[in-house]
């Protein structure tokens, strides 16, 4: 895989999840960890604000991909969510890292 500048992808599934498999090159913010920050001073070890955040969860119809974005967005991080999550990940045979 091309490794792309300026782009962080994480992963908000639970850190069991993503130690049995993730996006390559992926972080893991599980959602307790992320929901639990609060005001707009924390950083969060491994975003950027000088590219794009890639946001993935579990499905498309799990939520914690969206409310990653939208805490994301709201501390100034460019945000996208990565439709889907890791089930269309793995659906489309896309390379799969592990711990």
């Amino acid at each position: 895989m091309a490794k792309l500048k300026n782009v962080t992808i994480i992963d908000v599934r639970s850190a069991k999840s993503f130690a049995e498999g993730h996006i390559p090159g992926a972080i893991n913010i599980p959602y307790d960890k992320f929901n639990s920050f609060e005001g707009t001073e924390k950083e969060y070890p491994g975003l950027r604000k000088d590219g794009f955040n890639y946001v993935y969860c579990y499905e498309l119809h799990c939520n914690l991909g969206p409310k990653a974005c939208m805490k994301f967005a709201s501390l100034g991080y460019p945000v996208k969510e990565i439709k889907g999550g890791y089930n269309a990940w793995i659906e489309h045979k896309y390379p799969v890292a592990t711990k």
